[in-house]
């Protein structure tokens, strides 16, 4: 008697197990999302920075679906949303020869993770015209007796002494010595006196460097 309980109890559970599988195999499975296309596509080089972002997707995607997130950070006005077609316009150009990088999730589709990267074009600079180039090379000269009114006449070297702008800096003359000496010193201050158009332009730093004279 109980032998024949148990064989019903287990044709039963056969039976569910059986009706569960049928419809498993009946109800139709979820398609995963899948990005199809993109503008930009991955690795592109050269977008141009006025570009809209463009990405194709294998099923519709409504509003509020995605999380785009973007890498250097730019602001976009909106996401535009068109059956399986989603459009990302930046408020901004974008930046001149930097790799950006797009990320991509779904709010339903817990699986998809997409992460595209561009980078954008040169920054393409205009040829000088002649005149342009004239006012350049204008603007240059000037700036340069600015900051070194002695421009031309440096270095200046003697048995002695020898003279240069000191390092980059404007209106500081390096002097070195071979030795430091009241009249070389005098010798180094007429002579700047004698090039100088406005006398006390400069600072002097004195420097002693007798190896610059082979001692």
């Amino acid at each position: 008697m109980l032998k024949e309980g148990r064989n019903k109890i287990i044709i039963i559970l056969s039976i569910i197990v059986g009706v569960l599988l049928g419809i498993k195999l009946i109800l139709p499975k979820e398609i995963p999302l899948k990005l199809i296309e993109s503008s930009p596509s991955s690795n592109q080089e050269n977008i141009e920075i006025n570009s809209t972002l463009k990405f194709t997707f294998n099923l519709a995607i409504n509003s509020g679906e995605l999380t785009i997130l973007t890498n250097p950070n730019f602001e976009y006005s909106s996401i535009n949303y068109n059956e399986n077609i989603v459009e990302v316009k930046p408020v901004n150009p974008l930046e001149y020869e930097i790799e950006y990088s797009i990320e991509i999730k779904s709010n339903k589709y817990k699986d998809f993770y997409e992460v595209i990267k561009f980078k954008t074009e040169k920054k393409e600079v205009p040829p000088y015209t002649q005149e342009q180039q004239k006012e350049f090379y204008k603007q240059l000269e000037e700036e340069t007796y600015k900051k070194y009114p002695l421009f031309d006449y440096l270095p200046h070297k003697t048995d002695n002494y020898m003279i240069d702008y000191y390092s980059s800096d404007p209106l500081i003359l390096g002097v070195f010595l071979k030795t430091d000496a009241p009249e070389i010193r005098k010798e180094v201050l007429d002579w700047i006196r004698s090039k100088e158009e406005k006398p006390g332009t400069h600072q002097v730093k004195w420097i002693l460097k007798p190896e610059l004279f082979g001692l």
